[in-house]
């Protein structure tokens, strides 16, 4: 897949059909959104695109997916190129001015988006107001209505809110698959060997969403093997002060040295909040009642593992 920066004009003429839009962790609509591309795609053989920003910070909100994690999905869906702008770079665009931008930036056989799209100075233009420029210059469009579970639209807002009531659950069902946690395993104080439970430490991203600090049932993929785990997001009270939110993850088999590898850590299930206690004794005891609870849940639901 090749990322494009729509700054830089007419690409190679080679045709193109364009969703547009933020993509903030790619859940059920945006996939919906993506698969209209690709069939859209075919029916014009050219092939299926993607316009969005290079990060979402001017929404003024913790992203779910870091960059690389959203490209790499798109790919896998099917996208073969993905026009980025920064926010700036459109922000005071009218409509039509963004439109003509795009249409000399590729070759425009089609366009995608969804029914709440908004763009323009100030997000005065709209679905119909796509349409009917795409419309004058000859471009299909297509506009993806909303995708709904159980009364409720699916979407990047419900998803972040999964997450903060320590819901991974629902989160997996709005977004397709487990939400995942990615970074490099770096190392710790070591206090998790000393308590008998040693532990993989993922730094969080500090623009990524933080979920509900607590106790999770996850399953870690490392140098492609995925491992039962129980997972702490925190700050790791009773050790530490004002110390920046992690992840710890205890691997329930072994795995061997996994410092240095990337990882990811997809939630399954939530436990516990993450709790204060009056010493490290205490804090060992919960630690083993945790990974007791996790080994007997993993035993009763081997499935997990293999398909998370």
């Amino acid at each position: 897949m090749r990322i494009l920066d729509f700054r830089a004009g007419a690409a190679d003429g080679v045709p193109c059909v364009i969703a547009l839009g933020g993509f903030d962790g790619m859940h059920l609509g945006h996939r919906r959104l993506l698969a209209e591309t690709v069939k859209l795609a075919k029916t014009c053989d050219a092939e299926p695109c993607v316009f969005t920003f290079s990060d979402l910070s001017f929404k003024g909100m913790p992203q779910l997916l870091s960059t690389e994690e959203k490209y790499a999905k798109m790919e896998k869906l099917g996208i073969r190129r993905v026009f980025v702008a920064t926010f700036e770079e459109v922000r005071c665009l009218s409509p039509w001015s963004f439109f003509l931008r795009l249409s000399q930036t590729a070759r425009l056989r089609g366009l995608v988006c969804g029914f709440n799209f908004r763009f323009g100075a100030g997000g005065v233009g709209t679905p119909g107001t796509l349409t009917a420029l795409a419309q004058n210059a000859g471009v299909p469009t297509v506009v993806v209505p909303p995708v709904s579970l159980d009364g409720v639209t699916v979407s990047s807002t419900a998803v972040r809110a999964a997450l903060t009531d320590g819901r991974p659950e629902k989160a997996a069902v709005l977004l397709g698959e487990p939400y995942v946690l990615c970074g490099t395993v770096v190392h710790g104080k070591g206090l998790g060997h000393t308590l008998s439970f040693p532990t993989l430490n993922l730094p969080l991203d500090p623009h990524l969403l933080v979920p509900r600090k607590g106790v999770y049932l996850t399953v870690c993929h490392a140098a492609g093997t995925r491992y039962p785990a129980v997972s702490n997001i925190g700050v790791r009270p009773t050790v530490e002060k004002n110390a920046t939110p992690n992840c710890e993850s205890h691997l329930l088999t072994e795995a061997g040295d996994l410092y240095g590898r990337r990882i990811r850590v997809s939630l399954l299930r939530f436990l516990r909040d993450e709790l204060p206690f009056s010493d490290t004794r205490i804090l060992q005891q919960q630690v083993a009642r945790d990974a007791e609870y996790a080994r007997a849940w993993f035993s009763a639901n081997p499935e997990a593992v293999e398909e998370n």
